[in-house]
């Protein structure tokens, strides 16, 4: 199986402006497979750089997007890095269960801070909804400072479920 690939993409704000190209590459160890570890944007105009890492698991995780990694236009500096934890619900979907940010990582101010999400954790509840969220403050990774609980009220026409309607929300401030 071939497949193609975008290598640059040029990219005009307005009328009449001179464009601005993109580069794309991926990882130097995977040029030929057909879902990339990583893949790399090099902005031409202001020289940032950006790297995309992907899961190379199995099925229904790979090629997700793991982690980024945003660099300075000297390429000497990197200045946030996004990391990201897939789940899947229990119809085997993937969705994203955790991510954090870290700004400045490998410095001295290093800071980083985290967000939580849970879905819906049976086959009976509201699909494809989420349940619990939750966001953590630079200072503190282990105790949240706000957790979102929702729940929903299940509407049935006939026989089976049809659809999830958001009962109730709650905010817990930590």
């Amino acid at each position: 199986m071939t497949h193609m690939e975008v290598g640059t993409r040029s990219i005009q704000t307005r009328m009449g402006l001179a464009s601005t190209s993109v580069t794309f590459t991926p990882g130097s160890a995977d040029t030929s497979l057909m879902l990339h570890a990583q893949r790399q944007i090099l902005d031409s105009a202001s020289g940032a750089l950006r790297k995309y890492f992907f899961s190379a698991g199995s099925a229904p995780l790979a090629g997700l997007l793991t982690s980024e990694e945003d660099w300075d236009n000297l390429l000497t500096r990197q200045y946030r890095t996004s990391a990201y934890v897939w789940a899947t619900d229990p119809w085997g979907h993937p969705y994203v269960s955790e991510s954090d940010v870290t700004l400045d990582p490998g410095s001295s101010a290093s800071a980083t801070t985290k967000t939580t999400q849970a879905m819906a954790a049976n086959k009976t509840g509201p699909y494809g909804q989420i349940v619990s969220s939750a966001q953590f403050g630079y200072a503190d990774l282990v105790n949240a400072a706000r957790t979102h609980n929702y729940a929903f009220l299940t509407i049935t026409t006939g026989l089976v479920p049809s659809f999830w309607r958001l009962q109730s929300r709650s905010l817990t401030a930590g």
